[in-house]
């Protein structure tokens, strides 16, 4: 089986494995399912159909698991997925466009295995505690304030790994950062990293405190 193009959508489902040899996922497959343990294995598998069409749009998971092997999460795989799980790691080497555009994490954490993330992977996610450590991974089309990774992505806390000495530009551009304080002490902070993370001209939440230290 190479591709899954049937509509799945709407059910419960206890344990699902979409396995290796998945290149392609149709319309809606899995949309708005209750999902208890998704086993993603599909090395590179694509979709038909874009946002809200898209495999597994709507749906709660309950624990995610990606097998060692996949290569990419492609465009919109998790549009507007909500997981249940305490934190989810990503070890995968490439993350597509609106990958995860709107979905819902406890804690999400990207890890130095990540080499490449397009623009807006993670707009408008809701992420409860952000461990970026990925310093190497390459943010592809990342252009401008309106292209950052977390665009409009509510991010209540956020951790950098000790080793990035580098604040890409636009990396957090527009993002709506919930910290009201916040300690920047890393060499270099790139072009609008930080724009409008505090207060982008439609969400206003202030930063009480913001602090740049003499290692910058």
């Amino acid at each position: 089986v190479t591709a899954i193009t049937g509509n799945l959508s709407q059910k419960q489902i206890e344990s699902l494995t979409i396995p290796e040899t998945i290149i392609r996922f149709g319309k809606s497959t899995f949309a708005g399912n209750q999902i208890g343990t998704l086993f993603y294995q599909a090395v590179d598998a694509v979709n038909e159909e874009n946002f809200f069409y898209c495999p597994f749009a709507y749906s709660e998971i309950e624990h995610l698991e990606i097998g060692s092997r996949v290569q990419a999460i492609h465009d919109r795989t998790f549009y507007q997925t909500v997981f249940r799980q305490p934190e989810v790691e990503l070890h995968v080497p490439s993350i597509g466009k609106y990958a995860f555009d709107n979905a819902s994490f406890e804690t999400l954490t990207l890890t130095e295995d990540v080499r490449s993330i397009d623009c807006l992977a993670f707009s408008e996610a809701k992420i409860q505690k952000l461990n970026y450590n990925c310093p190497e991974a390459e943010l592809a089309h990342v252009d401008s304030t309106s292209t950052s990774l977390f665009y409009d992505a509510k991010i209540s806390e956020l951790f950098l790994v000790e080793t990035m000495d580098r604040i890409p530009d636009y990396l957090f551009a527009n993002a709506d950062l919930q910290m009201k304080e916040y300690v920047i002490d890393r060499e270099y902070i790139g072009k609008m990293a930080f724009f409008g993370a505090w207060s982008n001209g439609v969400i206003e939440n202030p930063i009480d405190r913001l602090t740049i230290t003499e290692d910058v």
